[in-house]
């Protein structure tokens, strides 16, 4: 029996387009929520919904559905035909990827979190409040999350197949005397958190320093943690798209150039195990793989979907989005690297510790130029000791400092590592994952607010 993916395709083929592309995504969520160092609520919510992609004289038209019926769907794609005309044509347009290949799902991951019930994720949260009160936490916030993808999609090139994925992600935000902190944990594997020495650790950072002062502004030396130092770096994975290289880009017209520090690598991987983001497919059926973005601090690689590699006469990264390419997960290496923090911190003469930021922004994306806001735990050190937590009054939140930067400054600039690179995310792109370790970045401009 046909499933809804090859019926849409079929459809769309029938109403007379060019290509087709439907995927089916079934998805849960349950986060649980803590808040005054309490478990406070479950949520629970279920979507299902198809997107189907069409294309006809180069005309590019979307349709999604939630829950959807045949006969809804039927009707949906047959109104697309008549109203794909007005749309006006992209011409690089070159199609989508054409073969023979039916993908099998692997269960492994989705079959374990799918046994994880409200207990298990209750069990956790206290867990982690243990800890962080041991490691002495004022109080505790936070969320659980527990996603599951249930995927199906088919071409009309000739691919088809599925995947099934899930996994936790996990906040801890503590309370200290001084300042707060935050920190994510992001497991493929339900046993891969210490739930309880998670939340003391993080309790220990919200307690680092003693004392609290103000900076003044100028150029310091800057250690970002995974999340912050990842959240700014993928930024150059983006850039590297070549959708984006067309319309500007910092990183157009720079192929095999210098752009980074020679010791930093930046891979773009759809297929690295590890990933809570690994696919063995893209959206057009593509293999993934892992691609070379920068190697020691050349650019050495575009990422391309079918369309553009035929347009560019080279071949598929294996990124597609469909109409442009698009991101997987960012890796992020460093050649010359501290041991671990403590060793990066005593490297640093005159500089700042950032844990977190928020509210990053492009003033130039052209040009790369960009701004973000450090919050929660920000640390001056001097003469590698830290000295205090950097607060200039306002929200609990943020600690009144600004940091001004161009990306690909950031990128030669970010002259050590701090360890080996974990996967995280951040608050400013919850749900987007990299690996990524932490980072010294040399004479970044820092102003007050």
């Amino acid at each position: 029996m046909a499933t809804l993916v090859e019926k849409a395709v079929r459809i769309a083929m029938k109403a007379d387009f060019d290509d087709a592309v439907a995927i089916v995504k079934d998805e849960k969520e349950d986060y649980l929520k803590v808040a005054n160092s309490k478990a406070d609520s479950l949520v629970e919510e279920h979507d299902r919904i198809i997107t189907v992609f069409l294309a006809k004289d180069k005309r590019l038209l979307f349709v999604s559905l939630e829950n959807p019926k045949e006969s809804v769907l039927e009707k949906r794609i047959k109104k697309a035909a008549a109203e794909i005309a007005a749309i006006r044509p992209k011409n690089d347009y070159n199609g989508i990827a054409q073969g023979r290949k039916h993908y099998s799902a692997d269960r492994s991951s989705y079959k374990e979190f799918s046994n994880i019930d409200a207990g298990f994720l209750s069990d956790m949260a206290n867990g982690m409040i243990n800890g962080a009160e041991d490691g002495g936490a004022a109080s505790v916030a936070g969320t659980l999350y527990l996603n599951s993808y249930a995927t199906e999609f088919c071409t009309s090139g000739g691919y088809s197949g599925g995947s099934f994925s899930a996994h936790m992600r996990v906040s801890i935000r503590c309370f200290g005397k001084i300042s707060s902190f935050q920190d994510f944990a992001v497991l493929k594997r339900a046993g891969d958190l210490d739930a309880y020495e998670f939340g003391k650790r993080a309790a220990e950072m919200s307690n680092m320093v003693k004392k609290k002062g103000k900076t003044d502004a100028g150029r310091y030396d800057i250690i970002y943690m995974p999340s912050p130092a990842g959240s700014l770096l993928s930024n150059i994975n983006s850039m590297a798209c070549m959708g984006n290289i067309e319309t500007g880009s910092p990183l157009s017209g720079k192929l095999n150039k210098a752009v980074g520090n020679g010791g930093l690598t930046i891979l773009d991987s759809g297929n690295f195990a590890g990933s809570v983001d690994y696919r063995t497919y893209d959206d057009e059926g593509m293999k993934t793989s892992t691609t070379e973005v920068i190697r020691d601090g050349i650019l050495r690689n575009y990422l391309h979907n079918f369309s553009t590699a035929k347009k560019y006469r080279t071949r598929s990264t294996g990124n597609a989005g469909l109409v442009e390419p698009e991101p997987g997960t960012p890796i992020i290496r460093h050649r010359n690297s501290a041991k671990n923090l403590d060793a990066l911190i005593g490297e640093v003469k005159k500089g700042i510790l950032i844990t977190n930021t928020w509210y990053t922004r492009f003033s130039n994306y052209l040009t790369g130029d960009f701004s973000t806001v450090p919050r929660d735990l920000s640390v001056m050190i001097r003469n590698g000791e830290p000295e205090f937590a950097i607060r200039h009054g306002g929200a609990s939140s943020m600690v009144g400092i600004r940091i001004s930067e161009n990306m690909l400054r950031m990128a030669k600039s970010a002259s050590l590592a701090g360890g080996k690179p974990v996967q995280t995310t951040s608050w400013d792109s919850e749900g987007d994952y990299c690996f990524c370790p932490p980072m010294l970045v040399e004479g970044v401009s820092v102003t007050t607010l």
